[in-house]
């Protein structure tokens, strides 16, 4: 927002905000209820840590960017993270196929996973599929894993294109 070209417009930011929206939307995201837009500056860190001074800005009468952060309700989810009896919580760093079965990569960072597992894949689109093997390297396997441990895990009932990186089980 303070780049001489913007140089803190309303115009621009709602702008911004107007393209942003749609994205948002198609990303599952409640974007009137979840969604807070406010004006900051990366560079200089206006409108972080207290509120940018009117001088500057003076069309924001809203708060700064920890305010609004600090009025961030905490879900149950985010307090059972790296919980083992949480919900299981992996999300994909990379595919792979693998004699004719899917691979992922990624960090459990909360609940368990076991083989035999059925597993819902989130979030764009919902899914099942089951765990035939989990490995903690390239070559030991593992029967089940735990928060903080990196996996990989071959999967039936599905194909490749249907993961994206980012994606997450639930």
């Amino acid at each position: 927002m303070d780049d001489p070209t913007v140089n803190w417009s309303e115009e621009r930011y709602k702008e911004i905000e107007m393209k942003i929206r749609p994205f948002l939307r198609f990303s599952s995201c409640d974007v009137k209820k979840d969604v807070l837009f406010l004006p900051v500056s990366g560079l200089m860190g206006s409108n972080w840590k207290s509120r940018i001074d009117k001088s500057v800005c003076s069309w924001w009468d809203g708060v700064s960017l920890f305010e609004a952060l600090d009025g961030v309700e905490v879900v149950e989810s985010v307090r059972n993270a790296r919980e083992p009896k949480g919900p299981f919580r992996l999300p994909i760093i990379d595919k792979f196929k693998e004699m004719g079965s899917v691979g992922l990569i990624g960090r459990v960072e909360s609940g368990k996973i076991f083989e035999g597992d059925n597993l819902l894949v989130m979030p764009n689109k919902a899914f099942q599929v089951k765990v035939i093997a989990s490995f903690c390297d390239e070559y030991n396997r593992v029967s089940f894993a735990g928060p903080g441990e990196n996996l990989r895990i071959i999967l039936s009932s599905i194909e490749e294109k249907e993961f994206l990186k980012g994606f997450c089980f639930d």
